[in-house]
């Protein structure tokens, strides 16, 4: 998070206020993303979130989010397939969250394996998603590698 807030702000963590891995960054925070809605930029973001509030988020034009236990349930983002929710129960119920290698498959598909997913979702937005009247930013976060490290 710190490092995020840092990148994204242009300022350490003594000047924006981000000093552990907690959200801080707001709609109203003078950010990259900001500057960028001014601008007119269609915002996309797939993947790992870790450093802005919803209502942030729910400013941006695409939103996809995945965090360690696979896609993450929002209002704002389409909702889980059924595969993708096996994968949630599983990585909730199965594996130990700071184990390094998890030494058995990942249920489902790759297609349902949090990487692959961010992939499409990020493909689907350039593909159908993009006005090409607008210049857009597409943040492509993955969580891998990342505990858990889990192959498909």
């Amino acid at each position: 998070m710190p490092s995020r807030a840092t990148y994204f702000t242009g300022r350490d963590a003594n000047q924006n206020g981000c000093y552990a891995n907690e959200i801080i960054l707001g709609y109203d925070d003078d950010h990259l993303f900001t500057r960028l809605r001014r601008a007119g930029y269609q915002l996309a973001l797939t993947g790992k979130n870790h450093a802005f509030k919803d209502d942030e988020l729910r400013a941006w034009d695409f939103v996809e989010l995945y965090g360690v236990g696979g896609k993450e349930a929002k209002p704002y983002c389409s909702s889980p397939t059924k595969a993708e929710q096996k994968v949630i129960q599983w990585r909730s119920s199965e594996i130990p969250y700071f184990e390094s290698a998890i030494h058995k498959a990942q249920p489902e598909s790759e297609e349902a394996a949090p990487a692959f997913a961010q992939t499409s979702h990020a493909v689907r937005f350039l593909e159908n998603k993009r006005n090409p009247d607008r210049p857009f930013f597409l943040w492509a976060s993955f969580e891998a590698p990342h505990f858990p490290y889990v192959l498909p």
